[in-house]
């Protein structure tokens, strides 16, 4: 069917919703349709803290594109980890607070053989952290300038980091 006809609106909450192990308690949605732009919010609620994700998505573009952000200020980093880690008894908590953006964006449609499909592999995103702190285990680990990530849907890339506690130092 044709994209642009699509008129989608939703609004619901997923109730003490868990993922991988990490619970993220309960999940507010939103999404409307005007004139042909999806503009959706989802809402976490993690120990007290509120973390929004905002999105669109333009219907009336064949190839859909999306854009995706979210604002860190001091969030916790451990149920985000979480999402990313399975989940194993003997493995090292990691987890910390960070503060700063990221931003997510591309096309979900492509031409495959003359027929659009839906694809993930177009999506890119860049994460900018002025304030980035991890405790692994026991072991602090700050940034000592601000971090900055670029990211596809098969790899990240560390454009420049630097740490310092626990009595070392890490460049990378």
């Amino acid at each position: 069917s044709d994209p642009s006809s699509y008129d989608i609106n939703f609004e619901g909450v997923g109730k003490d919703v868990v993922i991988n192990e990490n619970s993220f308690g309960n999940v507010n949605f939103k999404g409307e349709t005007i004139n042909q732009m999806l503009t959706a919010n989802l809402t976490t609620r993690f120990r007290g803290q509120n973390q929004e994700i905002k999105g669109t998505v333009n219907f009336a573009a064949p190839d859909l594109p999306l854009n995706a952000e979210t604002t860190f200020d001091k969030t916790r980093l451990a149920p985000y980890i979480g999402i990313f880690r399975k989940p194993d008894p003997n493995s090292i908590a990691i987890g910390g607070t960070a503060t700063g953006g990221v931003f997510l964006a591309g096309n979900l449609m492509k031409l495959d053989g003359g027929k659009r499909v839906f694809t993930s592999e177009n999506l890119k995103g860049t994460a900018r952290f002025s304030q980035f702190d991890l405790l692994i285990d026991e072991t602090p680990l700050n940034a000592t300038q601000p971090i900055a990530l670029s990211f596809t849907m098969s790899e990240a890339r560390v454009e420049s980091a630097t740490f310092a506690g626990g009595g070392s130092n890490l460049v990378v």
